[in-house]
């Protein structure tokens, strides 16, 4: 997760955009990741905090995956245990 936090800082200081858009982040996909599974755009409102960005892209990725937790976990470069930590953490 730290390195989507620099992504999404490195997009936020370099580029004076209102929206964040796929162009403007540099992700270097995993060998698993399959790109014709994502969407083609995804944005998030400015504003929120990097917990609440981090908590919309992980719940994005994994409705995606069709709940698959080992596929999502692959494709955001965590721990299955970290991706289960981190949901149970969002139904609190």
């Amino acid at each position: 997760m730290r390195e989507l936090a620099n992504i999404i800082e490195r997009a936020v200081v370099m580029d004076n955009h209102k929206k964040i858009s796929p162009e403007h982040l540099f992700i270097e996909p995993k060998m698993t990741y399959n790109p014709s599974q994502a969407s083609d755009h995804v944005s998030f409102p400015l504003g929120l905090t990097l917990e609440e960005l981090e908590k919309r892209f992980i719940l994005e990725t994994l409705l995606q995956q069709q709940n698959n937790r080992t596929k999502t976990a692959e494709i955001l470069g965590i721990s299955l245990r970290t991706l289960r930590n981190k949901l149970q953490t969002y139904q609190s």
